[in-house]
């Protein structure tokens, strides 16, 4: 029965995705965004997910700074509000994933050496329109135990930022709590993380075999920059909010 329903799982997930391909493209501003996060939500309930989201997004322009443990992730912070990500450009070639990442507004980022100040202007750019921007400055997936040091460059934004204000960033934490009404432990993590050695296929397949994987989103109050202050105060920041935050008082954070 897990197996059947597994790969029902993997049969729906392709067809909606084949669904915002065709649809998202043509649709309206506000129907855009209630259609993607109806996808998020539909993607949500086939890993078995229970979302709890305490605060919520603060409007854009925006930097979102989150820990990051799996592809879920990505899923998660689409459906608890609409935010922009900036996956490496190769993904646009990937077949049927980065169709979906580009009708889903991605904005691609080339990480090539050197071209680092045509990718911040181009970011500013989406900035000014309004949007909210979503980074994850661990620059990898962690097995969710850790917190990884964030990485101040990713914070480079808010002090290339030239509007009014300063450029608020806000960082949540996406805080994986139970799977089937246990406190997630050795054994289970391995089905929620996605890290190391194991393969996308590999990781869906049991991902989709989930039951009440309980899930709790944070969105804490944004910090900004100010005289005196620089990226490496932000990443410190939000880095400390999200790590205090991140870990059940049963879960060992060393």
């Amino acid at each position: 029965m897990r197996h059947l329903r597994a790969a029902w799982h993997a049969v729906y997930v392709v067809l909606i995705m084949t669904a915002g391909i065709l649809l998202l493209p043509h649709l309206s501003p506000a129907r855009y965004v209630a259609f993607k996060r109806w996808m998020c939500q539909q993607a949500m309930g086939l890993f078995g997910i229970r979302l709890t989201v305490e605060g919520q997004f603060i409007d854009g322009p925006a930097l979102i700074v989150s820990n990051h443990c799996s592809y879920i992730d990505i899923f998660i912070m689409q459906a608890t509000g609409e935010v922009r990500f900036t996956p490496k450009a190769e993904i646009r070639s990937w077949p049927l994933i980065g169709a979906l990442t580009t009708a889903f507004g991605s904005i691609y980022v080339d990480r090539t050496p050197g071209r680092t100040r045509e990718v911040t202007e181009m970011l500013l750019a989406k900035l000014r329109q309004g949007l909210r921007i979503c980074v994850f400055p661990e620059a990898t997936t962690n097995d969710g135990r850790t917190l990884k040091p964030f990485k101040s460059s990713l914070f480079a934004l808010a002090e290339a930022w030239d509007g009014p204000e300063p450029l608020p960033v806000q960082p949540v934490t996406i805080r994986y709590e139970r799977l089937g009404g246990h406190p997630l432990d050795d054994a289970t993590w391995p089905q929620v993380a996605w890290y190391g050695e194991a393969t996308l296929v590999d990781h869906l397949w049991r991902a989709f075999s989930h039951r009440g994987l309980e899930v709790r989103v944070i969105c804490h109050p944004p910090v900004t920059l100010s005289p005196g202050r620089t990226r490496k105060d932000l990443a410190q920041e939000s880095e400390r909010a999200i790590a205090q935050t991140l870990f059940l008082p049963s879960q060992d954070a060393a």
